[in-house]
């Protein structure tokens, strides 16, 4: 098995002893006599060093038991002792509610907080006899093991308090604890790998393609034969819905079922997805992708990067499960995921490219023809697609100046009219660059699509097919060699 060694700069204050007592450090750690350098405890993409594991299990949903007994094996239970045990109270009073989304919740609740030597019967008993809606579906389990993602996480936590905070050293010896700053700006849809997931579930929201129940390294996912919308009439309506802002979008009473997706679609769907999140995922946890010029490992890259998804698919999350809600706060998520998808350096373009209309008109039939013969994706995800890109489309039509533009001089407008309402009094200046902006949200009808947060949808599906770090890891070292020179 090939292993990848990175030179990494090792604060002083920082000793060796501390892999003995961190939590989740699989990494090694070695000096081949010219400094430390760190690998991964096995070259990611081999055996099983993948970052998300799954497996379908045989059967499906409402036709016997299926078979479960290897699930107290594969999704194990959670390590961390401040997981609260949920009160068999809680779970019957969901179950008591009726609904389908309050029984769901009630075998997540389970799942997350139940024995591992319960969950086999836990979620076959579920199955059968409480949730026969979903009846005809499949269930996967999927595994983000603790000692591929938290090693290298614990790492740059790790690198950067003993570089800026060495006072904290001696006591992290005994107390690991002391090494875990950050912890905070991450939500509990991390456990089980959950975050890569709810997007996939969620990609014909309103209606779901189905659930995901996580633990704290593995999550259940439940398939659904085809998407299921819960009934209207049973979303509650409160006064303050009457309040709503708008982002000059208009208002829609509600939306039909967003993708082409027909039954068993969703079961094909999901693999591919988790393949594309492991292809970008090997990359991330790879520590020879964040370097500093020189090449030696840049923690503060690597943990940014890391925060910085987590932010984006919460992002993404919201913008689906609001779908034809809360139109306001959808276009701040799409100005805030452009702003994300900036940072990040997938090479799928930067925030003017994310926003031109002929980039990414040119991007949708690329993403067609990546698509060709992967029939059940297209069909889930296309259409979401497909109405984003169309939505930033229209804006070219909207301006009522007068002045002829050809191609790409409307299409600088359109993006000047975005950089405005994205902007507003915040970074936008006596510039030049920022009367622009002005001067055409001034010109234009401001008549947004509902659907243009969409977009956000299209560029992560782009990512996961087109999306690399790699690319700019060898830009950065060839500028760094021609600078030594």
């Amino acid at each position: 098995m090939n292993e990848r060694w990175v030179r990494i700069d090792w604060p002083a204050a920082l000793p060796r002893s501390i892999w003995d007592v961190g939590p989740g450090l699989g990494l090694k750690v070695r000096d081949f006599g010219e400094g430390p350098m760190v690998s991964l405890l096995s070259t990611l993409g081999i055996g099983t060093a993948v970052p998300l594991r799954y497996a379908k299990i045989p059967g499906t949903i409402g036709n016997g038991p299926l078979m479960l007994d290897d699930l107290a094996k594969w999704i194990q239970p959670s390590q961390d002792p401040a997981v609260v045990q949920a009160s068999q109270h809680e779970i019957g009073r969901r179950l008591a509610g009726g609904s389908l989304p309050e029984r769901v919740s009630a075998l997540q609740l389970a799942f997350s907080t139940g024995s591992a030597a319960s969950l086999p019967d836990l979620v076959n008993e579920y199955l059968s006899n409480r949730l026969t809606e979903i009846a005809g579906g499949s269930v996967f389990l999927v595994d983000a093991p603790r000692e591929i993602h938290g090693s290298l996480l614990a790492l740059c936590r790790a690198m950067i308090r003993g570089e800026q905070f060495p006072d904290i050293i001696e006591p992290a010896q005994t107390d690991p604890t002391w090494l875990e700053g950050g912890l905070g700006l991450e939500s509990g849809d991390v456990l089980g790998g959950a975050s890569y997931l709810l997007p996939a579930i969620s990609a014909t929201s309103p209606p779901q393609l189905g659930a995901v129940a996580h633990r704290g390294v593995g999550s259940l996912v439940l398939v659904f034969s085809e998407p299921i919308r819960s009934p209207v009439d049973r979303r509650p309506v409160f006064l303050a819905d009457l309040h709503q802002p708008h982002y000059f979008t208009a208002p829609r009473p509600g939306l039909t079922v967003i993708g082409r997706a027909g039954r068993g679609d969703a079961e094909t769907f999901l693999p591919w997805w988790i393949d594309g999140w492991n292809r970008l995922l090997s990359e991330l946890l790879d520590p020879a992708t964040h370097l500093h010029v020189d090449g030696t490992f840049n923690p503060y890259l690597m943990l940014g990067r890391y925060l910085t998804i987590q932010r984006l698919l919460a992002c993404v999350q919201s913008i689906l499960v609001n779908s034809g809600l809360e139109e306001f706060t959808r276009m701040e998520l799409l100005f805030e995921s452009f702003d994300l998808m900036d940072g990040l350096g997938w090479h799928i373009g930067s925030w003017h490219e994310l926003a031109r209309p002929s980039t990414v008109e040119a991007e949708l039939t690329k993403l067609k023809t990546a698509l060709v013969g992967v029939d059940a994706t297209e069909r889930v995800v296309m259409e979401r697609c497909e109405r984003g890109v169309e939505a930033l489309l229209e804006l070219r039509a909207g301006f009522r100046d007068g002045v002829e533009r050809d191609d790409r001089a409307t299409d600088e407008a359109v993006y000047d009219f975005l950089r405005a309402l994205r902007n507003a009094g915040h970074g936008l200046n006596a510039s030049v660059d920022s009367k622009k902006a002005l001067v055409n949200l001034m010109r234009h009808k401001a008549n947004v699509s509902p659907d243009l947060p969409e977009l956000v949808w299209f560029h992560l599906v782009r990512a996961l097919c087109f999306g690399t770090w790699n690319r700019q890891r060898f830009i950065d070292r060839e500028r760094f060699a021609v600078r030594q020179s």
